[in-house]
């Protein structure tokens, strides 16, 4: 799996569906399902996530509930990036990666003007 390729987990977080129990997770490793990993997944939950989770995998966010579509039998699924951090894989809730990296480049262009500026000073 390359760096642009994220790890991604679902999580049934509530459910209606006699399918799905809270706690329920389904993982994709790039395009993947992990069938090693992971649980059923029906077709119904799959075309509500499959936008999220692609996006997910190239690292375009989303804090909000995942909801499948099939309206009376409800089920709710949060997304979770995979980490390996000090040799133990950690799952945290996604943080805004395209905010994060527009903070970085607001930080760069602001320090680029800042040294611009003590440049044409020092001249």
């Amino acid at each position: 799996m390359n760096a642009i390729e994220q790890k991604i987990k679902l999580v049934v977080a509530s459910s209606d569906c006699p399918l799905y129990a809270p706690g329920d997770e389904v993982i994709f490793d790039g395009p993947l399902l992990d069938k090693e990993q992971s649980g059923n997944f029906c077709m119904m939950a799959l075309s509500a996530v499959f936008p999220f989770v692609y996006a997910a995998r190239k690292g375009v966010i989303t804090d909000a509930p995942l909801q499948c579509p099939d309206c009376g039998e409800k089920v709710v699924f949060r997304i979770y990036a995979v980490f390996w951090v000090s040799g133990k894989l950690q799952y945290r809730p996604f943080v805004n990666l395209l905010f994060a990296a527009l903070c970085e480049i607001r930080y760069v262009c602001f320090a680029l003007v800042a040294g611009s500026r003590q440049l044409q000073e020092s001249v």
